[in-house]
């Protein structure tokens, strides 16, 4: 069994929710770096048991998306760095193929595979003050016009770096807890005249909020309501980053005021659930006004 000595794979867990389908067929030409935020000793021992070539380091708590990728990424030797989500389906053959394409091209920054809502999540107008451009694919005909389409930013399912940029630009932020940290490293990557490419030829597939699901429809409601915690509280500060507190204020004030009033809308038609989730959108942004960091379970103002 050979393995590359070209790429490591880093993967961030949280109690223990990986595909474990994936890793055996990483596991064939890879070594792989797994950071599981929790202190789940019985978890790394099982992990470290079962396959092989992989490495669990605890986090010992809930650290967030950025720290536990850069634990992890901070340990890698070898000249590219693969992160990876847990809920992602990807064979070794197939980063075999992305290794192989890396090495052709000389200028890229970030690369990922074709995969289910790849487009539909760049497309997003997500940064107001950057406009969007697909190249060489036309996306609503589904035809591929090359071997790969530059995009806007690499969503942090699947992010292939060469392991020195990522050196070079210190790693994730690590203020982002969770949503963003991948359009703010796309785009501080991208200041360094680099460019971000999906290969149309590579196709994975991942499972959207694989960490969130749950047959309790309260906890299941409940994670929702504090992934929309930090989807605002990262929105604004990615754009407090980037474009001045200013900036960042014009475009979420509006939504500061709306959420206020939903909030109190759905309270009154008794939809407790809706009236929470806005709670915590208003909540999130005023957190932000009043400087506080993002926290694993923030706690309501």
């Amino acid at each position: 069994m050979k393995i590359s000595k070209f790429t490591t794979i880093v993967i961030v867990t949280y109690k223990g929710v990986v595909i474990k389908k994936t890793l055996k067929s990483l596991c064939k030409n890879f070594n792989i770096i797994l950071v599981e935020n929790s202190s789940n000793i019985k978890f790394k021992k099982k992990i470290e048991k079962q396959f092989r070539n992989i490495k669990v380091f605890l986090s010992g708590r809930n650290l967030g998306y950025a720290v536990g990728n850069n634990i992890g990424l901070k340990k890698v030797k070898t000249h590219y760095s693969l992160v990876l989500n847990p809920d992602v389906n990807i064979t070794a053959e197939q980063v075999l193929k992305l290794e192989k394409i890396a090495r052709k091209i000389k200028n890229f920054g970030i690369l990922t595979c074709e995969c289910n809502g790849l487009h539909e999540t760049v497309n997003t107008n997500l940064d107001r003050y950057e406009k969007i451009k697909l190249n060489n694919v036309d996306f609503y005909k589904k035809k591929i016009i090359s071997d790969y389409t530059e995009i806007p930013w690499v969503p942090g399912w699947c992010m292939f770096f060469k392991s020195k940029d990522l050196k070079n630009i210190n790693y994730f932020d690590e203020n982002f807890f969770l949503y963003f940290e991948d359009r703010d490293i796309s785009k501080r990557i991208k200041k360094k005249n680099k460019k971000l490419l999906a290969l149309n030829k590579i196709k994975i597939s991942h499972i959207f909020a694989g960490n969130s699901r749950s047959n309790n429809q309260q906890v299941y409601n409940k994670s929702w309501h504090i992934r929309f915690w930090h989807l605002y509280w990262s929105s604004f500060y990615y754009y407090r980053k980037h474009y001045g507190l200013f900036s960042s204020i014009r475009v979420h004030l509006s939504k500061f005021f709306r959420f206020k009033y939903l909030q109190f809308y759905f309270k009154l038609t008794n939809n407790n659930n809706l009236s929470l989730l806005n709670k915590y959108k208003f909540d999130a942004i005023l957190s932000q006004f009043k400087n506080k960091k993002a926290l694993a379970i923030p706690k309501l103002n």
